[in-house]
């Protein structure tokens, strides 16, 4: 059989090139990377940009239970500060106590007013359960001063003090 030199090379062409392809395929694969991004980098950009919506949502979710957490405590706190801070005037029954032998206390018509809280700072003082600021009026008596823990109101005749835990 005779073959030219064409001929010749074009029946080993293919084993030549996959011998060099083999040989130099590290070298192949890092130069084809340039020129062909790899899908893993595409995989890689789409996972990092799910990531951070998830850290946001996962921050925002965070600060959120945060302040439910804060509001919670602050109404506990709130709670315990009416129960424990501020003076109650009612007092619990005693079943032990006779009513019949002692005389029920009646508090007069133009006083029957208790103080729970001042804040001199801010001008305002809690009475019977109700927030009231300076120059204002609770059951006909007027607010004139407030001190640590008195304040002076004015009724219709007279001015008396009414002090905290009377």
């Amino acid at each position: 059989m005779n073959l030219d030199n064409r001929q010749i090379t074009i029946l080993l062409l293919p084993f030549i090139i996959a011998i060099l392809t083999y040989i130099f395929s590290d070298a192949i694969a890092q130069h084809a990377r340039y020129f062909f991004p790899v899908y893993e980098e595409y995989a890689d950009k789409n996972l990092k940009n799910k990531a951070e919506i998830y850290l946001q949502i996962e921050a925002q979710n965070e600060s959120y239970m945060k302040v439910i957490k804060d509001v919670e405590n602050r109404n506990k706190n709130s709670q315990w500060v009416s129960n424990n801070v501020l003076y109650n005037a009612i007092s619990k029954n005693d079943s032990n106590t006779d009513t019949t032998t002692q005389p029920a206390k009646q508090l007069s018509q133009d006083y029957p007013l208790i103080l729970q809280m001042s804040f001199p700072k801010k001008d305002m003082a809690i009475i019977s359960g109700k927030i009231v600021k300076l120059n204002n009026t609770i059951h006909n008596a007027k607010l004139i001063s407030i001190e640590q823990r008195r304040v002076l109101l004015q009724f219709k005749e007279k001015q008396k003090w009414l002090y905290m835990f009377n």
